[in-house]
């Protein structure tokens, strides 16, 4: 099943008890799957897509109908103090270019490197909070009433996006990738330069044709997998998620 389609199943709305989790249009489509073109500016509407949540969820709302849509995964419930996080589908690479692969090859930076004193990715990667994972990758625990998933993927992995997705100089915006296998949620930690960047500064190519490196990971070197290491890709870490095709990045908030 192509990307394209298989993102289609994930565009929804969770309705939480203590919460509403609302994943918005993009004004001016036609279809709720539609997106806008890189040169368009994305505005998002408050109207909510419907979506079954699943069994693992609905312990959390008892009001839910089994008449729309499927999305997986486990979310905790949002606290009371957030009635509502928006999710905002974003435009992905093959929107654009044919045959052009964003899954199979995700770079790592080193955290170890030289950081600008003062600058914003040097101040949010020295927060007391960030710590190395037992695969090498940088975390962020996700603060008590923001979208958390549950278990080996509650907290956010720090990666550097492209100013196309990522506010220029600006760190820690959030965002859910949704894959054939899994879902897990980023924060921004760098940024890819534009000069290295494909021409709408979404992705890094690759050395392989088609290879486009759209999530590059910021990671101890010191203990970082062996796996990773030796691939040079983290898709080679034993996590579930990151082993199938990327179905749709959610900005988040």
């Amino acid at each position: 099943m192509k990307s394209s389609t298989l993102r289609k199943i994930c565009t929804a709305s969770l309705g939480i008890a203590l919460g509403t989790i609302i994943i918005a249009n993009v004004v001016g489509s036609s279809s709720p799957y539609a997106f806008a073109k890189p040169e368009e500016t994305q505005k998002a509407t408050s109207e909510p897509l419907r979506v079954i949540v699943p069994e693992s969820l609905k312990q959390h709302n008892q009001d839910t109908s089994d008449d729309d849509l499927v999305v997986t995964g486990v979310i905790k419930p949002i606290e009371e103090e957030k009635d509502e996080i928006s999710l905002t589908p974003q435009v992905l690479p093959d929107e654009y270019y044919d045959n052009v692969d964003y899954s199979s090859f995700w770079a790592f930076e080193s955290f170890d490197q030289e950081w600008s004193e003062g600058s914003d990715s040097y101040n949010f990667l020295h927060s007391k909070d960030i710590y190395t994972d037992n695969n090498g990758l940088m975390r962020k625990p996700v603060p008590d009433g923001d979208l958390k998933l549950e278990g080996e993927y509650e907290d956010d992995y720090i990666v550097a996006l492209g100013s196309y997705y990522k506010t220029p100089h600006k760190c820690g915006e959030r965002f859910l990738i949704i894959t054939t296998t899994g879902e897990f949620t980023i924060i921004t930690g760098d940024e890819q330069d534009d000069h290295d960047t494909d021409k709408y500064n979404m992705f890094i190519w690759g050395e392989e044709e088609g290879e486009a490196r759209l999530l590059e990971f910021i990671v101890n070197e010191k203990q970082l997998n062996r796996e990773i290491r030796s691939n040079g890709t983290v898709t080679a870490a034993p996590v579930e998620a990151f082993q199938g095709e990327i179905i749709s990045m959610l900005r988040i908030g």
